[in-house]
């Protein structure tokens, strides 16, 4: 089966220009449909996410500043999951950091859309985080609480969003420096 004309790499370039583009509209389903767009690219040609890595987590990171329009931070977030699972922690560099602190103002969000989505990217960052673990298990011991809330959510879509269980079994509580 042939890979869909918008993926041949004469047409990708066009395709991720115009969807930066049009994540700056002024209409908030404009830029829910670029950023839909920009995580759906990373799903279909992971080799091209490499060398268009900056631009599109420029783009997604500032998609997690629309506090105006959740849907847009909500999209971001399960975009960046998708950026996430393809380049793994080591390949973010200090953008894992970013992500990851940013995504911890969403986990008590009141619209059920931003909590899904933000405890979606969590779980993947979890998953990933084999190379910044002593980052990431201060991150989590840092929000310790919104994760046990999380698994008495309200809607049940929130609450079945699982990370790895193995990786939060793992997290001890980061040493505290003797002075």
């Amino acid at each position: 089966m042939k890979d869909p004309p918008v993926m041949e790499k004469k047409f990708l370039e066009s395709v991720l220009g115009v969807l930066v583009e049009k994540s700056q509209h002024g209409i908030g389903a404009v830029r829910q449909m670029a950023v839909r767009g920009l995580g759906n690219a990373v799903r279909g040609a992971p080799k091209e996410v490499h060398k268009h890595k900056a631009a599109i987590l420029e783009v997604l990171q500032r998609g997690l500043e629309n506090t105006t329009c959740p849907v847009v931070a909500a999209e971001s977030m399960l975009a960046l999951a998708e950026v996430v699972r393809k380049l793994k922690a080591e390949g973010l560099g200090s953008a894992f950091k970013d992500i990851a602190r940013s995504t911890k103002r969403f986990l008590e969000a009141e619209p059920d859309v931003l909590r899904f989505s933000a405890f979606s990217l969590y779980a993947v960052l979890a998953s990933s985080a084999s190379g910044k673990r002593s980052f990431f298990t201060r991150e989590v011991w840092e929000t310790w609480v919104s994760l046990l809330l999380h698994l008495r959510d309200p809607d049940p879509e929130v609450s079945n969003v699982r990370a790895p269980r193995s990786y939060l079994q793992n997290c001890r509580k980061p040493q505290k420096a003797a002075w």
